[in-house]
């Protein structure tokens, strides 16, 4: 099953122009802690009304031990087909479930259902919701019964929006740390990131999980932010989240993934209650240099050779420093004219529509500018802030080696903490890649390593069933630096 998000590239030409822009610049990272499956594209209309988010079955359940799973949503990344998948969040194993018979049956290994070995079944409803299954396997069976959680609809408006989200907690009343999520890039809705809210509220959090604008039940035109209104519609989010009686406003942060690690900073530094931000496969390096890291791995798996890939980037970077007011938009035009003139190999690896930039056509270079403008390093504020980036070993999409010198920027501005996890063997889904490990799922230790870091952040007491130490499987160290300084 193919991983990651579809190429932001390949559907620039598919669309309008001012999409075609937002197709390319918004598509470029993966979606944020979703497995590997076929990522949902840039929508051309407006998402149809849904009764429902996401699968009754979908959520979070604990068997008679205090073991978690929980089953995920995966609709959003598979172009609106139901796709489940269960997790155990102990250690990361997972597998994609298919329907059959009177249930679900998944397989022995990641990402394959079949041949089954084991099969889930309903045993209890309640209204329209799933509250128990039974999971047989090879080993045995086990009665999975949901975990009690108060949720609620929560609605506020942006930039004349009107925006929806789920408000999950801890059953019991009560004001708790309290984390908005901010998913990746794509049109998604709450099922993106709301299999780590119920996760998180279980052990003791209350979490926001939204639909993006055009996305779910959340107004606004289809297609992707720019990032200054992004981080508008969030800052407006924590605005009222912030006033809600289960929020503890001084244990407040954010969980940004992916490109959502550009908005969080922004968000931030607008906001002063923000006290942590933990960014799952989150690039510190200006937008535009992790467009172009993509494009490399994009070339390099297509076969090019390191001429091709060299000239390939001169345009791209042109491209891009042209919509940030860098050099002169006619530039680009130069090269394209240049290199088609010369018969240039390096072209055939994208379409005559994206090989054709229009120097005068504001909508194109207005939208670029508006995923490309602003750096990490720079958007952070320089006061007390404890920060996580939490990256994948093998993650070719935000390269681990490449962050160093931005982390140390950023490790210089914050006057918190600043901690980098790399997980050794693990994708821009923290997906295990290499030995026999790859068969199994999440990388063991991305549940353990996030919860850690939040209690320890917040100071919050793990209530039962908390995720446990990462199960022992064959991995190779992965690159990257060591932070933690405490000023």
């Amino acid at each position: 099953m193919p991983r990651g998000n579809a190429h932001a590239l390949d559907v620039l030409h598919r669309t309008t122009m001012p999409l075609r822009v937002i197709a390319l610049a918004g598509t470029l990272f993966g979606i944020w802690g979703t497995p590997g499956v076929p990522a949902a594209r840039v929508a051309a209309t407006q998402p149809p009304a849904v009764a429902s988010l996401r699968h009754p079955v979908a959520g979070l359940y604990r068997d008679v031990g205090g073991a978690e799973f929980t089953v995920m949503d995966l609709s959003d990344q598979t172009a609106g087909r139901t796709t489940l998948a269960l997790v155990r969040m102990s250690d990361g194993w997972a597998r994609i479930l298919a329907t059959s018979g009177t249930g679900w049956s998944y397989g022995g290994s990641w990402p394959a259902p079949t041949p089954s070995v084991g099969h889930l079944r309903v045993v209890e409803f309640r209204g329209a919701e799933v509250t128990a299954l039974i999971d047989s396997s090879e080993t045995g069976s086990r009665r999975l019964t949901r975990v009690a959680l108060h949720e609620e609809e929560f609605t506020w408006r942006s930039r004349d929006l009107s925006l929806h989200g789920t408000l999950v907690s801890p059953a019991a009343a009560g004001r708790y740390p309290a984390i908005v999520m901010i998913a990746g890039s794509g049109p998604l809705t709450r099922r993106s990131t709301r299999y780590t809210a119920d996760w998180l509220a279980a052990k003791g959090f209350t979490v926001l999980a939204y639909d993006k604008p055009g996305a779910g039940r959340s107004e606004g035109p289809p297609g992707v932010l720019g990032h200054a209104d992004w981080a508008a519609d969030v800052r407006s989010a924590v605005q009222k989240f912030a006033a809600h009686p289960r929020v503890d406003t001084s244990r407040l942060g954010l969980v940004a993934g992916s490109e959502g690690g550009f908005i969080a900073p922004r968000v931030a530094a607008a906001d002063s209650r923000i006290a942590f931000v933990l960014c799952r496969v989150c690039s510190a390096r200006p937008h535009l240099e992790a467009v172009l890291d993509q494009e490399e791995t994009r070339l390099r798996k297509a076969s090019a050779s390191a001429g091709e890939w060299l000239a390939a980037s001169e345009w791209l970077r042109a491209r891009g420093e042209a919509a940030l007011g860098l050099r002169a938009k006619s530039t680009v035009a130069e090269i394209e004219a240049r290199s088609l003139a010369a018969g240039a190999t390096w072209r055939r690896h994208y379409t005559a529509q994206q090989l054709t930039t229009h120097p005068n056509t504001a909508p194109f270079w207005d939208a670029y500018r508006a995923v490309l403008e602003g750096e990490p390093a720079e958007l952070y504020p320089a006061r007390a802030l404890d920060v996580l980036y939490l990256l994948g070993g093998d993650d070719d999409r935000v390269i681990a080696r490449k962050q160093d010198s931005a982390l140390r920027r950023i490790d210089e501005r914050v006057e918190g903490r600043l901690e980098v996890r790399i997980l050794p063997c693990a994708d821009h889904s923290l997906l295990l890649t290499c030995g026999p490990g790859s068969a199994h799922g999440f990388h063991p230790a991305v549940h353990a390593t996030m919860l850690e870091w939040l209690l320890r952040v917040t100071s919050a007491a793990a209530p039962s069933g908390r995720a446990g130490p990462p199960s022992e499987l064959p991995v190779r160290r992965g690159p990257g630096p060591s932070y933690g300084r405490r000023r």
